[in-house]
C-alpha cells in the first residue's frame, strides 16, 4: 500500500488540514477554515453502509443514491446535463421518473393542512396555469389562470364541471346517467341516448319541448304531428 495520510497547517492561510494521497496525488482533503470543516474530493467518493454501497460521487461529478442492496442507483444526478432521475440513470428531462412496474410511476404533491391547495404550476415566459385540489373551494379540482387570477375550470367531488368562459368544440359529448345533459338541474337540455333519438328541453325541472324525429312537441311528450302544441287545463 503506497497511499499516505498527512496532517498539517497551510502557511499562507493558517488552515489545518488532513489529507489522503495515493501514488497519483491527493485523493481527499478535510480543511478547516477556523469555523467550518471543508471536504475536498479529487477522485471518486463512495459511502458504504452494512457492506453495501449507499452513495457515490464519481469523477465526472455525477451523484448516485443506491438501493439498500447497493446494486442500483435509485436517485441519480447527471452533472453533464443538470438533470435528476428516479429509477434510472439516463434522464431525458430536467426531472425524469421511470419504473418497470405497472402503476408505480407516481409523483405526489401533498398538504395535510386544513383547506390547503397543493399546486402544480405550469409557466412559460407569458402565461401561468396552476393545477390544484382547492380546499377553500370545497376541495374542487381547478385549473387556475395564475396570470389573469381566474379559475378557468372547476370539477367538484361529484364530477360536475364548471367553466368560467365559453366552450368551443367540433365534437363534444357530455354523459350523465344515460343522457347528454347541458345546463343545470332546473334549466337544461338533455338528449336521450337509449336509442329513442329524442331531444328534450327542460325549464324549472319540467319538460317543455321535445324533438322526436321530425316531430316537435310543446307541452306534450308524445307529439302526433310535425308541430304539436298542447296546453293542459
Amino acid at each position: 500500500d503506497t497511499g499516505t495520510i498527512t496532517t498539517g497547517k497551510d502557511s499562507a492561510s493558517s488552515r489545518t488540514h488532513w489529507q489522503m494521497n495515493n501514488p497519483n496525488g491527493q485523493v481527499a482533503r478535510w480543511d478547516s477554515n477556523g469555523t467550518d470543516l471543508l471536504h475536498y474530493i479529487t477522485d471518486e467518493y463512495k459511502l458504504y453502509t452494512g457492506g453495501n454501497k449507499a452513495f457515490e460521487i464519481d469523477g465526472n461529478g455525477d451523484i448516485s443514491f443506491y438501493n439498500t442492496a447497493g446494486t442500483s442507483q435509485d436517485l441519480f444526478w447527471d452533472s453533464s446535463t443538470s438533470r435528476l432521475s428516479l429509477g434510472h440513470t439516463a434522464p431525458t428531462q430536467i426531472f425524469h421518473i421511470k419504473t418497470a412496474v405497472i402503476n408505480t410511476a407516481h409523483a405526489r404533491i401533498e398538504s395535510t393542512a386544513a383547506n390547503s391547495y397543493p399546486t402544480l404550476s405550469l409557466k412559460n415566459d407569458v402565461q401561468e396555469y396552476q393545477l390544484t385540489t382547492h380546499g377553500g373551494l370545497s376541495d374542487d379540482f381547478t385549473i387556475y389562470d395564475g396570470t389573469a387570477g381566474v379559475h378557468r375550470l372547476r370539477i367538484n367531488t361529484s364530477g360536475n364541471a364548471t367553466f368560467s368562459g365559453s366552450v368551443t368544440a367540433t365534437n363534444m359529448q357530455v354523459s350523465n346517467g344515460g343522457k347528454y345533459i347541458f345546463g343545470g338541474e332546473n334549466t337544461r337540455i338533455t338528449g336521450e341516448i337509449d336509442g329513442s333519438g329524442k331531444i328534450r328541453l327542460f325549464t324549472g325541472g319540467t319538460e317543455k319541448v321535445i324533438l322526436d324525429g321530425a316531430k316537435v312537441g310543446i307541452g306534450t311528450s308524445s307529439p302526433s304531428a310535425n308541430l304539436h302544441v298542447f296546453k293542459g287545463e
